[in-house]
């Protein structure tokens, strides 16, 4: 393993250590109804906490500590683990309550948006020239 993964394995652990931190403190937050504060700022105060140790680290140690943005990673990683916070501290009630909403709204905007796009397809298949992507005529 070159020291390029190494480095790249270590940020990715310290990355999911951070999600368990903020789904763990998040979920203990709501479950003692802290009077004094929301595990969102929680979340935002402990993010600038890691943003700031980091900037420190990487300026001691003459490194660039900037990671790319790797949407595989967010996509595979980070993103159900949003999801799941989110779907575990939702209030059901609330949720029943404007069911019919959500899925009016889930309906109507994915229509929606099918008939925007198939509409600029269109227009961009009639009004654009063919030859590009058609040699032969």
């Amino acid at each position: 393993m070159s020291h390029a993964d190494h480095t790249q394995t270590i940020i990715y652990v310290i990355f999911l250590l951070v999600l368990i931190t903020f789904v763990t403190v998040g979920s203990w937050m709501e479950s003692k109804h802290l009077p004094w504060g929301h595990e969102t700022g929680f979340i935002i105060l402990f993010g600038m906490l890691i943003s700031y140790v980091t900037s420190r680290i990487s300026e001691e140690a003459e490194h660039d500590f900037t990671f790319p943005f790797d949407t595989e990673i967010f996509f595979d990683l980070a993103l159900p683990c949003i999801l799941f916070a989110a779907g575990f501290n939702m209030r059901r009630k609330q949720f029943f309550a404007n069911f019919i909403n959500i899925a009016k709204f889930g309906i109507f905007g994915s229509l929606f948006t099918f008939v925007i796009f198939s509409v600029l397809t269109w227009l961009l298949f009639e009004y654009c020239d063919m030859s590009v992507w058609n040699p032969k005529t």
